[in-house]
């Protein structure tokens, strides 16, 4: 709050509205609604819904499927405080820092550009670790896929 004289004001800047939020991340990420909300599992109505302010609140697993695939932080969508990306920052070799976000799938320009100079610092055997890794992890994730398709009373008991 600022004073002029004997008049008291307050600078207010209005906080975008959580579809304004959702139309940002929906606009970034260049898809269409129905492709959008395949990547989140909606339809793609929700999605519509959502970039208009139908719907005022977005469900906790719809918060953080949008931020595994679009990487903005599930809480900055839902409440606009915070980091607006969930992002990782790393070193390179050349000492230069570079931000990633883990767990996108769709992976901007600029992050490709950084992974790209991780990438030239690792050391052959380190690029064929991580790629050996990365296939592990793909079978791992393939499995589970797999298993979870089975209907219920197929499923191993563990």
């Amino acid at each position: 709050m600022s004073t002029t004289g004997n008049h008291k004001f307050v600078i207010s800047f209005p906080m975008p509205t959580i579809s304004e939020r959702i139309n940002e991340v929906f606009q970034a990420s260049g898809l269409t609604q129905d492709a959008f909300g395949q990547k989140i599992g909606v339809s793609k109505a929700a999605v519509c819904k959502w970039t208009t302010g139908v719907v005022k609140n977005l469900r906790n697993n719809h918060l953080f499927a949008i931020e595994d695939n679009f990487g903005y932080s599930a809480r900055w969508i839902a409440t606009g405080k915070g980091p607006k990306k969930a992002l990782s920052t790393y070193e390179t070799a050349s000492g230069s820092q570079v931000e990633i976000n883990p767990t996108a799938t769709i992976i901007p320009d600029e992050q490709k550009r950084a992974l790209d100079l991780l990438w030239q610092d690792l050391t052959k055997r380190d690029k064929e670790q991580l790629i050996h890794q990365a296939t592990q992890r793909a079978e791992q994730n393939r499995d589970a896929i797999a298993e979870l398709a089975r209907p219920q009373s197929n499923r191993r008991r563990g």
